[in-house]
């Protein structure tokens, strides 16, 4: 029964190192990600030229816009899925028996 114990204990102590490994690593992507959304934000305007003199131009306007969009949408969409699974993380650290058996 001892040597179950520790056998165990050892599993956990992996599980628990391996959970605070990703917890520090996925703490470092989500700030990289926020800041990285908030200079999106901060610099939006500045990427895109507004012309609307000809068709041409504002063709050129309106993808400008999209590709700026679709930037914003990639950033914002990695970064919440970092930070869901950086919440996922600390709740399996607080109680670390999270698995599931089906008989």
């Amino acid at each position: 029964m001892n040597s179950n114990f520790e056998a165990e204990q050892r599993r956990l102590t992996g599980v628990m190192e391996s959970i605070s490994e990703e917890i520090n690593r996925l703490e470092d992507e989500t700030s990289r990600r926020k800041n990285e959304v908030i200079q999106i934000r901060k610099h939006f305007w500045d990427e895109v030229k507004v012309n609307t003199d000809t068709f041409d131009d504002y063709l050129e306007t309106i993808i400008g816009l999209r590709q700026e969009v679709q930037a914003l949408s990639v950033s914002q969409g990695t970064h919440r899925h970092a930070s869901k699974r950086l919440s996922t993380l600390r709740r399996m650290q607080e109680v670390p028996y999270f698995g599931r058996i089906d008989f």
